[in-house]
């Protein structure tokens, strides 16, 4: 640090930099290469407060405030300052250097009326650094500084260098709204030379220092407790960024609003570094967290990236949504955690990774990537979705929904307001699966086409608890309708069932008050037990559509299996066929246990009706296989394939002739004729086409409720 020993004379200031104080008590003079800042004595409480009418730095000039006894002829007497307050009633620009020379302070830059405009500004030797719009109040005795009145002016950080301090301890930003158009940052630069770490603003080796707490309302601050005491949620503020890759570094990162208005983050925010310092702080050694806190009564949008050590936490009174849509890029949270409660909804369209995830919401929607090297936990009052190419993996997965949990999409698309009415209107003769529920749109909707229908939840253990748990794969492929023939394995479906699938490596157990729908999707361990725990278990395909056209027999088996088409040469065959095409077709749902499995029924939902089977197992044209024991603890199971018939009416046409004498004389024929007649000999068969089957296969001990045994009830469609 060069300290400039020079006989100090008042001189005016030049036309760039003005620096105009309202009183004697503080002096304001040229340096060699500098404006050197002699500031008025401190109070017995170590506060300097100085009072200007223009504060002003312009062309990255330097300021030095001096606090240095043997500088500054106000200091002597040993009154050099612990905190050196700046204040003006109007706006304040920084646009250079403000250097503390002697005694370690904390800096505050408050203005009463204006605001406060960092262009490339930098605060070199503080330990904490407060801007501030808002007036300053000291206490009863004037010697410090009580509490801030932080008003709705706004602080503006632009330029190519934006904001620097670094070092410092803290960073406070206390404002009504706060601009961030260029960079933040409270870092280091060191050089490695031989092994030893030198802080260097040449070095190649960032260190992460220092605290930035940005916080933005109309508000009662104190400032030594670094406390909010009093604000108003009424107020309109705002934290925003221009279009550019802002980046804001720091040790630790803390944005709340304290208001109703949304928290819009476009802003990079960085709090890992090569290297972490500790900093002295009033006697106490103060080491950055790395974590990052984001925090409003209004909702968050996300469209930046966080990258973190340590905790990441995002905190609203309404929704929080992460998305990548204004930008071609897909952002990330990457964090030693992840915390997000939120009283409204969770959407979540990038990528989150870290080792621990909590997420607390109304409701859940997932569209990017949940993934934690530990545990995910996910809890919704009342909706989890996890659809459209959304991606949770974890080591252990643990969900709960208050009402539905949906993997995968009831419709492969998206549906979309919009303001007039748009409803898709199709006829068919019969419709099997899932897919009937959602086959009509709901008025006021449109579709709009989505990139992906994966949806996957992977890790070694997954436990989910819901009202009702549908996991659904939304395939449902046309089909060539001349080709009535189905073959059991169509490779080019099948390959596409495990594009919706829930994998456990070890356990996976789902608990739901309603039903557990498997339509067309995997549910699978590798060598862990399921447990289903619902009174109803569905496995199904999503689509299955018949429709009926006529056709012929003669394309079929039928002449080949049978002797109904033999005929003599007086005979004809016709025919009056109804054949059975799968004009729509779903892949098999699939349940796959490595090991053992369980079906108990829940008992909260039970219903009381008679007619309504208290618990069930359908397993409709799918796929069953448990390599162990299965324990079937339900009242009805059901298993149904599926039969193509062709219903064939035949009808044999047999020509009968007889030769007559139409005239004789004399009982000799003189003209003879043949007469002709038909007769018809109808038939009727079923001749099968095509066929889907089901599959049932228990390598172990297959086990029913009660003491009766277990029933297994097969129907052909």
């Amino acid at each position: 640090m060069l300290l400039l020993s020079v006989s100090f004379i008042n001189v005016s200031l030049a036309s760039t930099t003005e620096i105009q104080p309202n009183n004697s008590l503080i002096n304001v003079v040229s340096g060699v290469d500098s404006k050197l800042l002699q500031i008025s004595s401190s109070s017995p409480d170590g506060f300097s407060f100085n009072s200007f009418d223009v504060f002003s730095i312009y062309n990255q000039d330097l300021v030095q405030i001096i606090n240095h006894a043997s500088l500054n002829k106000s200091l002597r007497n040993g009154a050099e300052a612990d905190v050196v307050s700046i204040e003006s009633n109007n706006d304040i620009n920084l646009s250079g250097v403000i250097e503390l020379v002697g005694r370690p302070a904390e800096l505050v830059i408050a203005t009463k009326n204006g605001s406060i405009n960092c262009t490339n500004c930098e605060f070199k030797n503080f330990s904490r650094v407060t801007l501030v719009t808002g007036e300053i109040k000291k206490t009863l005795t004037g010697f410090e500084i009580d509490e801030i009145l932080v008003n709705n002016k706004e602080i503006i950080v632009s330029g190519t260098e934006g904001l620097k301090a670094p070092g410092v301890v803290f960073l406070d930003l206390l404002a009504g709204s706060v601009k961030t158009n260029a960079d933040i940052s409270t870092n280091l630069k060191a050089l490695n030379l031989g092994g030893k770490i030198t802080p260097s603003e040449t070095g190649n080796l960032s260190i992460a220092t220092g605290n930035t707490r940005v916080t933005l309302g109309a508000f009662n601050y104190k400032y030594l407790e670094g406390e909010v005491t009093s604000f108003d949620l009424g107020q309109n503020v705002n934290f925003s960024g221009n279009n550019g890759p802002i980046d804001i570094y720091s040790g630790s990162i803390r944005v709340e609003l304290l208001s109703n208005s949304d928290l819009l983050l476009n802003q990079n925010f960085i709090t890992t570094s090569d290297m972490t310092m500790a900093s002295m702080y009033q006697g106490k050694n103060i080491i950055p967290d790395e974590s990052v806190l984001l925090r409003t009564a209004g909702n968050i949008f996300l469209e930046s990236n966080i990258t973190s050590k340590g905790e990441v936490v995002f905190e609203s009174g309404a929704d929080v949504n992460f998305s990548s849509y204004s930008s071609n890029q897909v952002y990330t949270v990457t964090s030693g955690s992840i915390s997000i409660a939120t009283v409204g909804n969770f959407n979540n369209y990038i990528e989150l990774d870290a080792d621990e995830i909590n997420i607390s919401a109304n409701n859940v929607e997932n569209e990017g990537l949940i993934s934690s090297s530990n545990t995910a936990y996910i809890r919704a009052v009342k909706s989890i979705r996890n659809r459209f190419g959304g991606f949770i993996d974890a080591s252990e997965v643990l969900m709960q929904a208050g009402t539905t949990f949906i993997n995968g999409s009831e419709r492969a698309y998206r549906l979309v307001k919009e303001p007039e009415l748009f409803m898709a209107k199709r006829a068919v003769i019969i419709d099997v699966g899932t897919y009937i529920d959602f086959d009509v749109d709901p008025e006021g909707y449109m579709r709009e086409e989505v990139d992906s229908l994966k949806a996957y939840i992977i890790a070694d253990k997954i436990e989910i608890k819901a009202g009702s748990f549908k996991n659904i794969n939304p395939l449902h492929q046309m089909m060539t309708i001349n080709s009535p023939e189905m073959s059991l394995y169509d490779e080019e479906i099948e390959l596409e069932i495990d594009r919706v699938t829930i994998y456990a490596e070890d356990t996976l157990t789902i608990l739901s008050d309603e039903a557990i729908l498997n339509s067309s999707a995997v549910l699978e361990t590798n060598s862990g037990k399921i447990a289903f725990f619902t009174p109803h278990l569905i496995n199904e395909r999503y689509h299955i559509q018949i429709i009926e056209k006529p056709g012929s027999v003669f394309n079929t088996g039928l002449c080949l299996t049978t002797n109904a088409c033999t005929t003599a040469a007086n005979q004809t065959l016709s025919d009056d066929t109804l054949e059975k095409f799968i004009s729509y077709y779903s892949p098999a749902g699939r349940i796959y246990s490595g090991s053992d499995a369980i079906l108990s029924p829940s008992t909260s939902a039970i219903p009381s009706d008679d007619e309504i089977p208290r618990s069930s197992f359908v397993n409709d044209m799918s796929f069953i296989e448990i390599f162990g024991d299965f324990n079937v603890e339900v009242d009805n199971v059901l298993q149904t394939g599926l039969s193509l018939q062709a219903e064939v009416s035949l009808n044999v046409s047999t020509t009968h002739s007889r030769r007559y004498c139409a005239r004789s004389v004399f009982g000799k024929c003189l003209r003879k004729k043949t007469r002709y007649w038909v007769t018809n000999a109808p038939s009727y068969h079923l001749v099968e086409t095509g066929v889907l089957p089901a599959l049932f296969l228990v390598e172990g001990f297959l086990q029913g409720a009660g003491s009766g045994d277990f029933v297994l009830n097969t129907t052909v469609l």
